[in-house]
C-alpha cells in the first residue's frame, strides 16, 4: 500500500501525515457564523447595524435599549443582516416585513412604549388580552 509514509521512510512522516489531515479537516470546517447586532440612537432615530443576528435577538436587544414590549406565538430565528435607520416604529416595521404584526403604543408611567405582536404569515393571530 502507497501512502504518505512509504514514500518518503523518515521519521518527519507521521508529521506530514498530520499536517496533511489537520488540512483537509480544516478545509472542510465552515467559517463561523458569528452573531453581531449594534443598536445605536433614540427611539426617534435608530440604527440597527446586524451580521447574523436572529429577529429574536433583536427584538430582544430593542426592548433592553428602548423598553419594546414584544410577544410572539412562533419562533423568531430567522437571519438578519443589513442595515436599518430610521425611527424605532419604522425599524421594527422593516425587521418584520415577513411576519402578520400588530404595532401599538401604551403609557408606561413616564414613557410610551411601542409593543409588538408578531404571527407567522398565513396563520390566525394570537389571543390578545
Amino acid at each position: 500500500m502507497l501512502g504518505l509514509c512509504n514514500m518518503a521512510r523518515t521519521a518527519s512522516c507521521p508529521l506530514v501525515a498530520a499536517a496533511v489531515l489537520s488540512l483537509v479537516l480544516c478545509a472542510g470546517t465552515p467559517p463561523s457564523a458569528r452573531a453581531d447586532a449594534t443598536i445605536t440612537g433614540a427611539p426617534e432615530q435608530v440604527r440597527i447595524e446586524a451580521t447574523n443576528a436572529t429577529l429574536e435577538e433583536l427584538l430582544s436587544a430593542l426592548r433592553a435599549k428602548f423598553g419594546l414590549s414584544y410577544r410572539s406565538g412562533k419562533s423568531l430565528d430567522e437571519k438578519i443582516d443589513g442595515t436599518y435607520a430610521g425611527s424605532l416604529t419604522s425599524v421594527v416595521r422593516r425587521l418584520l416585513a415577513n411576519y402578520e404584526y400588530v404595532l401599538s403604543r401604551r403609557s408606561d408611567g413616564e414613557k410610551d412604549v411601542l409593543v409588538v405582536v408578531v404571527w407567522e404569515k398565513g396563520t390566525s393571530p394570537p389571543q390578545l388580552g
